[in-house]
Formats: C-alpha cells, sequence, structure tokens
C-alpha cells in the first residue's frame, strides 16, 4: 500500500467545513467548480478561504492571479521555510481586487496559492503537507468554508490533503475516460479508507441529458449524484480571459445548485432555477448573448413586416408610385435584419447590449424597491 504523511489535524475553533475537489483526471473542470463553490458561499453570505493545493500545475493560483487575486503571493510553498507567519493568515491570504456590481462578492474570499510555484514537485512531502495541515487549521479558524482545490488525477497529495477535510467532492466529466479514472479514485479513497469523506460527485461539461450517464457513474462510483453542470461557452470564455464566470451565467448557477446539499446553513440556492435533465440537450456552443439578439432581430423583423403590411393595405386604393420610397426603405430595413441574423458577430452585439440595459434596469429597481 502507498504510504502518506502523518495528517492528523486539529479542531477548528468554529464551525467550519473544510471541502476537497478531486478528480480521476486532469482537464475536469475542477478548477473553475472551486472557485464557483467559492463565489456562490461568499453571496449566500460565508467568508471563504480558498486553498490550492496542486503543487505540480498550481492551475487555481496561475488563474486567479492573473486578475481577481493578482496581488496573492506568499503561500504554501512558502509556510514551508516560514511556518510561523502561518498564524498572521488575514494579513498575508491573497484579497480580491476592488471590483463593481457582480464581483463584490470577492470582499468575502481569501485565496491562498501555493506560493513560489516555481520550484519543481515529483513527491509529497512532510513539508508540504505540513503547511497545507498548518494552513488549513488557521483557514478554519478565520473563516466559514475552506474550498480546495486538489491537483487532477489519483497522487498522493490528493490523497493526503483529502484525509485532512471535512468533505470530498468528485468532479466527473461526461467522457468514458473521466468516469472510469473516476472509479478508480473512489477504489483509492476506500483503500485508504477514506471513502466516506466523498460527499458526492458532479457531471461537468454536461452537453445531453445527464440521467443516464448519472446512473451509471454512481452505480460505479458507489457515491451519491449531487448534480449536473452544462457546458456554458460563456463561462469558458471567460476562463480563458482568467475572469471569472458571472454568477448569473448557466454554469454558475448550476454550481451554486450544488452548494446546499456540501454545506450546512446555506438554503439561498434551494429554488434557484436550473436546467431540467431533458433540457440539457437544448444547450448550444453559442453564448447567451448570441442567443438573445436572435430573439430581438426575429422579434423586430415581426414588427416591421407587420408594419409593412399595415401600411400596404390601409394605402392600396391611393396608388403604388408616390409610396415606393417607403416600400423601398422598408426593403432595405429587412435586408439588413436578413444579414443581421445570419450573423452571429451582430447578433452578439445586440444581444450584448440588451444584457447590458437588463441588467442596469433590474439593479435600478432593486434599489428603488429595496
Amino acid at each position: 500500500m502507498n504510504t502518506i504523511p502523518s495528517v492528523s489535524i486539529a479542531e477548528a475553533s468554529r464551525a467550519s467545513t473544510a471541502i476537497a475537489l478531486v478528480s480521476g483526471k486532469g482537464g475536469s473542470g475542477k478548477t473553475m467548480l472551486a472557485v464557483a463553490l467559492a463565489q456562490g458561499a461568499a453571496l449566500a453570505g460565508k467568508s471563504v478561504v480558498l486553498i490550492d493545493t496542486d503543487f505540480a500545475t498550481a492551475g487555481l493560483t496561475y488563474y486567479l492571479t492573473f486578475r481577481a487575486f493578482s496581488k496573492a503571493k506568499f503561500g504554501l510553498f512558502d509556510l514551508i521555510s516560514k511556518p510561523d507567519a502561518v498564524s498572521n493568515m488575514t494579513s498575508w491570504a491573497g484579497v480580491g481586487n476592488p471590483q463593481a456590481g457582480d464581483e463584490r462578492w470577492l470582499d468575502e474570499v481569501r485565496l491562498v496559492p501555493i506560493g513560489d510555484h516555481r520550484i519543481p514537485v515529483d513527491e509529497v512531502s512532510e513539508g508540504m503537507m505540513s503547511a497545507f495541515r498548518k494552513a488549513l487549521e488557521e483557514a478554519k479558524r478565520i473563516a466559514d468554508v475552506v474550498i480546495v482545490d486538489c491537483r487532477g488525477g489519483i497522487d498522493k497529495q490528493s490523497i493526503a490533503v483529502s484525509m485532512m477535510v471535512d468533505e470530498v467532492l468528485v468532479v466527473v466529466e461526461t467522457d468514458t475516460t473521466s468516469v472510469r479514472a473516476s472509479q478508480h479514485l473512489a477504489d483509492e479513497f476506500l483503500s485508504f479508507g477514506i471513502k466516506d469523506k466523498i460527499a458526492g460527485f458532479v457531471l461537468n461539461k454536461v452537453l445531453d441529458d445527464p440521467t443516464s450517464l448519472a446512473m451509471t457513474a454512481s452505480s460505479l462510483l458507489r457515491v451519491d449524484y449531487l448534480g449536473a453542470i452544462p457546458f456554458d461557452i460563456d463561462a469558458t470564455r471567460s476562463y480563458i480571459q482568467g475572469k471569472v464566470p458571472d454568477s448569473s451565467s448557466l454554469f454558475s448557477r448550476h454550481c451554486f445548485a450544488v452548494i446546499s446539499k456540501l454545506i450546512p446553513g446555506i438554503t439561498l440556492y434551494d429554488r434557484l432555477r436550473t436546467l431540467s435533465p431533458a433540457d440539457f440537450s437544448s444547450v448550444t456552443l453559442k453564448s447567451p448573448e448570441t442567443r438573445l439578439g436572435g430573439v430581438m432581430i426575429a422579434a423586430f423583423s415581426m414588427y416591421i413586416s407587420v408594419g409593412l403590411l399595415a401600411v400596404a393595405y390601409a394605402k392600396a386604393s391611393d396608388g403604388v408610385v408616390k409610396y415606393l420610397p417607403g416600400i423601398a426603405a422598408y426593403g432595405l430595413i429587412c435586408n439588413v435584419l436578413v444579414l443581421a441574423a445570419v450573423s452571429d458577430p451582430i447578433k452578439q452585439v445586440i444581444g450584448g447590449i440588451f444584457r447590458s440595459y437588463n441588467r442596469v434596469f433590474s439593479t435600478a429597481l432593486k434599489k428603488i424597491y429595496r
């Protein structure tokens, strides 16, 4: 059996929950999901600490320090050489950059990055796990929720980290490889005696009805199914740009729906509107703005057509010649609408404008009736 460094951890001085996200293979979208869970918990009024324990690739660190936590420097690697600094986590843990609007949740989240992740890592060491253990104890002391992003795949680091947290969430993609790798991961947890820490699994990047796959994966992993998260091209685009997806995005809403099953006391998302299993097949690779723009163009085209028919009917007895300029203008507008209807970039711009005005209007109404 593989050997894992000692991982005993002291009881936290407050009622907090530490959740580790693991996956059977890399590329499951685990890091995006970890950030979305932190975002949802913060919006629900919980203080959150995000910890990156991927000592090899530091995915969460690279992602969040690009924009949202660009000032976060000191991390787990630094605690190996400066262990006494852990007690001052409130002073060195990364704080989100001041943002407006939807990103005010960053005020409730602190980031513990890897730190000097230029150091090559091959094997888990006592120093790494000691640094994480101390960071986890301090994080549970100062925050309501601690979310830990583990390394993708099955490795000693992820096993050691999972031994120290309260719960583990397994992130599974919809391909056969990911399901089988996750089954292997669950078997490894069983061999180390920590499978009872697995709260359940979620299916990520779903593009079809997840019911059948969820049943299959649940029987193979022998753990609870907590929900499915659709593939959201808009959220993926945000991730590529180093941004955190909007809390109203399709991706975020489905991540938030999982939170109440993991974190006690959060009921804000119990009635959150999400896709039914059958509706997952309606998810497309087009952005929401593109779809919204298409709807607006269709509606405008209908009004133009009705107007043209009304004018033609009312003026039919007066002759057609003097109305030729107006008819030509209508024809030009219709041609522009046809061009817009077949152009995704134009539809995306129109949809983006409409969504922006709608957001401003909704915010104004909330302030008026608050």
